[in-house]
């Protein structure tokens, strides 16, 4: 049997982060054990509402989302609607009207996006766990600035 990698996803769901996102909920030598939203492509707001609705879409709605920062850390917040429209995934129909179904759990809308990555980093099973980070890294800068024992 294959290994399974574990992993968690930090991600600001414009097109090509949603692919992405996708993809590691649909890969059986991954397991995602979680998501941060952190703004980039479009505020955090809306990058998260739309991890939550991919996730849901990829038969994932019991993946925890988190939301992550909100801004980056030295400079001020610079959103690409002219590249990724007004909601971070605009041009489709389908998505636009997917309802995600059930209420996000209150843990996950409450807690901070780099609290609950280090917290899912730290009692994961696995000696590593990989982070792909494929928006701005403002989360992952803030994770190994509070955590820096989970680096390795």
């Amino acid at each position: 049997m294959a290994e399974v990698t574990p992993v968690f996803m930090d991600c600001d769901p414009g097109h090509d982060d949603a692919i992405a996102l996708l993809l590691l909920c649909n890969d059986p030598s991954i397991h995602v054990i979680g998501v941060t939203a952190v703004a980039g492509n479009q505020t955090v707001d809306k990058t998260y509402a739309n991890a939550l609705k991919l996730t849901a879409i990829a038969g994932r709605a019991d993946l925890p989302v988190y939301r992550g920062q909100a801004a980056p850390i030295l400079r001020a917040p610079k959103h690409d609607p002219g590249i990724h429209g007004d909601s971070g995934l605009d041009g489709s129909p389908t998505f636009d009207a997917f309802a995600r179904g059930d209420p996000v759990p209150v843990e996950w809308a409450e807690k901070k996006g780099v609290v609950a990555m280090a917290e899912a980093i730290a009692n994961d099973p696995a000696e590593h766990v990989t982070i792909i980070a494929t928006g701005a890294l403002t989360n992952v800068a803030l994770l190994l600035t509070l955590f820096p024992e989970l680096k390795p």
